[in-house]
């Protein structure tokens, strides 16, 4: 029910009045004995006049205010005459200033308005009513959409809308309605936001927030329904969003719900406009759309919007039975979009067909040196060149091109070279086979085919070395161009900037590159395999928009399997306060007071009797670690696997048994040499004491106990690599280590990270996280994935698990500590040999972890660039101006062609040197 419909029923039980209700105003006819039967509830405005046969054509307006209180005064009276009684205050002259502004008077039977003394809330609110230029959002009121109001000329705009919402609230005196207006956002963000229940009274509350002319208005109109449909303030703040009956007269859900809904706005519009609500909670999601034939521009946004999204999903899954049939026929109405007169729909993509070579052969340099004018025939009559298919065979059957009959397909087109522009005619043949027709591809004359016009391999291969050893966006590069032909006085506006946008993504996507054999490294081939022992790894910045992203269905993943080992059961000491007491006993700064240490000997003797005893054996009665005892205990004393200081791997299990069989390793220069590359925490203590071999009986113990800890994570696990599926995944691009199976489902995904140490990121508000890159030890990168969210240890441990038929022996990254743990919650057998390495320059943020993920503990280790990876990625951002606001498709195309020629070049003094 609308405002009208609920204003002929509070006029019903006026005689002698008949309503009509007309698109642009409501009108009665009656007499000026009647006036005096209206129930006064609301304010009236007479705009007309009286006709010959004595009835007064009254267009009127209904402006509520609120119900008085009791012991209010009554509002004037309406004299016979048509005007309005004043009153006079006690002890004055004056009489009272009324809300009614307006006062009518009749001169020669015609009631006139004082428009001077009208407030322009009533005008607004008369405009309003007669142009029916309001929309209530739902039947209780809580928002309406009005058109705005300029108070300069005091007339509507019908182009510009505002929203006014509403919402109860319990004050200390009252229940009552907050207003907000769209005209001011933040005002509404604190309205909405605020608590149901205020702490003040409700003309404290109105003083300490503004009001505007929209929201006057608005009360004047809300006001006007809630005595007739028994809507207030506090039934609705007592009623519960289930209570609420979401049915009116448009058609769409309640208030209450997070829906899309769409409406038809009241009033009189040469171009239907429609209501939007993505979210009607929310003030700012909605919406008011102009639809005008296939486009839709919103009212509000100014732009392409969610209201204008959200309207074209709407308009592709509506249906004749969930669709109202006057927004059907709005849509019916909606044509295609039209093309400008005498201008013909040109397609984006090359006529070119043929691969062009990334490496330029003899030939191909030939081609290009000649120049097109010596490659391609001059017509002497026309002075343009003549280009004619070039090939003998059908590029769609393969048969033989017999026909020398040719038809020209585009005449008197520009050739864009980087020197010089000229003009030429081009022809395609019919196949007499297949009878397709087959286009002039350009190659032979170095030219790309675009349709309507040709540029130059030179201008295309002279950007695409700029892009590949440069920072210079294709839009610099374009206008430097056009800065050489304006010196030299060739005209060139018929090549626009995205012409030659086109013409680059064209000519990129037929550049022939063996991707394959470019991602890999001809050092690591050797190894078993084919694959790196030694990755590099680490994310970068390098993103484009997130809008921009294509919609993929996620690959479903069937196999699951279960957490096979916790944390808790990988640490060697599980206590906090026991790590802790340890680690002040580890400091070299002051001694630990007498009481910690007691308390440090007292849990040390109750749960871990072998790190007692030890610690009794090097006591010095300093309440302070020995110096040559320092690293061992504090890396001990982390909370950290110990897996990570003893590794699970085959030669480290041979020297931990060697060691407890009390051999002197020391006497065997190949295991003195292993025990340094694979376990250095050892090393480095015997080492700082030359008496700890053979194992003393306090350290033998100790060392038993580690190593049956450093176990456990292995004991009760299998290798989860039972998934026969492999899925496809379009924003990761390994071309040398394609997918071998699926992820899988881990019982740890649910849980939180265990790993004490932590990374924070930073993330821009539009663009992507970034991609992340692998390397091997050479330098070589084999791929990279796009992040979609911000940078974790998934991504590697998924890669490695989905790609690798055997994992890393070495892989360094920047926040290795953490994918040691999740790797080992999740598939443990597979990294069971694998040594998880910080690189040199990140080691000083990780307070925390011990020293065994420190890459420059293993001397073994040290000829390793661990910033391969780091110099790479300031690489990329050389392109990163040119990339961010790319396609997906186009970000990921300009990824693989710069980071393949890095290989290629890379890849050729790796051959060399060796």
């Amino acid at each position: 029910m609308n405002i009208f419909q609920l204003l002929a029923e509070a006029c019903t039980a006026c005689q002698g009045f008949h309503t009509s209700h007309s698109r642009r105003a409501w009108s009665h006819s009656a007499t000026m004995d009647d006036l005096k039967k209206l129930p006064i509830k609301s304010k009236l405005m007479t705009v007309g006049q009286f006709r010959e046969d004595g009835i007064l054509n009254l267009n009127y307006y209904c402006g509520m205010k609120r119900a008085p209180n009791k012991g209010a005064s009554k509002r004037p009276a309406v004299r016979k005459d048509g005007s309005r009684c004043t009153q006079k205050k006690k002890g004055s002259g004056v009489a009272s200033k009324t809300t009614d502004q307006a006062t009518c008077s009749m001169q020669d039977g015609v009631i006139q308005d004082d428009i001077h003394s009208v407030s322009s809330v009533d005008v607004y609110l008369q405009q309003l009513v007669q142009e029916e230029g309001y929309t209530f959002v739902d039947r209780l009121g809580s928002t309406i959409i009005l058109q705005d109001f300029n108070l300069d000329l005091r007339q509507l705009q019908r182009h510009i809308f505002r929203f006014v919402s509403r919402r109860s609230v319990k004050f200390i005196d009252c229940y009552d309605w907050a207003y907000a207006c769209s005209c001011n956002p933040s005002n509404h963000d604190l309205i909405w936001n605020m608590d149901c229940c205020q702490q003040v009274k409700y003309i404290d509350f109105l003083g300490g927030h503004g009001t505007c002319l929209h929201i006057e208005t608005s009360q004047q109109l809300l006001s006007s329904i809630e005595g007739i449909s028994g809507i207030d303030a506090e039934s609705t703040f007592h009623s519960s969003p289930a209570d609420v009956d979401g049915s009116n007269e448009h058609g769409y859900a309640s208030y209450s719900e997070i829906v899309s809904q769409v409406f038809i706005l009241n009033g009189s519009h040469e171009v239907p406009h429609l209501g939007v609500i993505v979210s009607s909670h929310t003030f700012d999601r909605i919406g008011v759309v102009k639809c005008e034939d296939d486009k839709t521009i919103c009212m509000v946004c100014n732009r392409p919007c969610l209201h204008t999204n959200a309207l074209k999903l709407y308009r592709e899954n509506m249906t004749h039975d969930n669709t109202p049939e006057p927004i059907q026929h709005i849509f019916e109405n909606m044509g295609s979009p039209k093309l400008p007169q005498n201008r013909e729909k040109r397609s984006s993509k090359p006529i070119s067909f043929k691969p062009i070579p990334f490496h330029v052969t003899q030939d191909f340099k030939m081609k290009i040196n000649t120049g097109f004018k010596k490659l391609a025939y001059q017509d002497p009559t026309t002075g343009r060149y003549v280009l004619l298919p070039d090939g003998h065979l059908c590029p769609h059957c393969g048969h033989a091109i017999t026909t020398q009959q040719f038809t020209a397909t585009h005449e008197d087109i520009p050739v864009f070279l980087r020197d010089e522009i000229a003009r030429a005619d081009v022809f395609s043949v019919t196949c007499s086979m297949c009878e397709r027709v087959v286009p002039c591809d350009g190659q032979e004359y170095s030219v790309l085919n675009m349709g309507h016009f040709l540029i130059g391999y030179d201008v295309l291969r002279d950007y695409l070395n700029n892009f590949l050893h440069g920072s210079r966006p294709v839009y610099t590069y374009f206008r430097v161009w056009e800065d050489n032909l304006d010196d030299r006085g060739i005209t060139h506006s018929e090549l626009t900037y995205h012409r030659f946008l086109n013409a680059w993504y064209g000519f990129l996507s037929l550049v022939d590159v063996d991707f394959r054999n470019g991602f890999s490294c001809p050092l690591c081939e050797k190894n078993e395999g084919g694959l790196p022992q030694i990755i590099i790894c680490d994310g970068t910045s390098l993103s484009f928009r997130r809008d921009m992203m294509t919609v993929h269905a996620e690959p479903e993943e069937t196999c699951y399997f279960e957490r096979t080992s916790t944390h808790s059961s990988r640490v060697f000491l599980r206590s906090r306060q026991t790590r802790e007491l340890l680690q002040r006993y580890c400091s070299p700064a002051t001694p630990m007071s007498e009481r910690d240490h007691k308390d440090l000997l007292s849990a040390m003797s109750t749960n871990h009797h072998t790190l007692h005893m030890f610690l009794l054996s090097i006591d010095d009665g300093s309440r302070r670690c020995p110096p040559p005892y320092r690293r061992f205990l504090s890396d001990i004393s982390r909370n950290f696997p110990v897996c990570s200081l003893l590794p699970s791997s085959p030669p480290v299990r041979e020297l931990v048994q060697m060691l407890l069989s009390g051999v002197n390793i020391r006497q065997l220069p190949g295991k003195w040499a292993a025990l340094q590359a694979h376990v250095p925490l050892l090393f480095d203590l015997f080492c700082a004491d030359a008496s700890l071999i053979p194992l003393p009986i306090a350290l033998h113990e100790l060392l038993k106990d580690m190593w049956a800890v450093s176990q456990q994570p292995f004991i009760h696990s299998s290798l989860n690599h039972q998934c026969d599926s492999v899925p496809s995944k379009p924003r990761a691009y390994f071309p040398s280590l394609p997918l071998l199976h699926c992820r899988g489902r881990y019982g740890a995904d649910k849980s939180p990270p265990d790993s004490s140490c932590e990374k924070t990121f930073r993330g821009h508000p539009f663009l992507l996280p970034g991609i992340f890159t692998i390397f091997c030890e050479h330098g070589i990168c084999y791929g990279f994935e796009l992040m979609e969210s911000c940078e974790s240890a998934n991504i590697p441990f998924s890669i490695f698990n989905t790609r690798f038929t055997k994992a890393p022996s070495v892989v360094i990254y920047d926040f290795a500590c953490n994918l040691h743990a999740y790797c080992l919650n999740r598939d443990p057998i597979f990294f069971q040999e694998t040594r998880f390495l910080v690189d040199r320059f990140h080691w000083k943020n990780h307070k925390a972890c011990p020293s065994s993920y420190h890459l420059s503990s293993y001397p073994s280790l040290s000829h390793l660039n661990s910033q391969v990876n780091e110099q790479a990625n300031a690489g990329l951002k050389k392109i990163k101006g040119q990339v961010s606001y790319m396609s997906e498709d186009h970000f990921l195309s300009h990824c693989e062609l710069y980071l393949y020629n890095k290989n290629h070049h890379l890849r050729k003094s790796l051959l060399g040197n060796h």
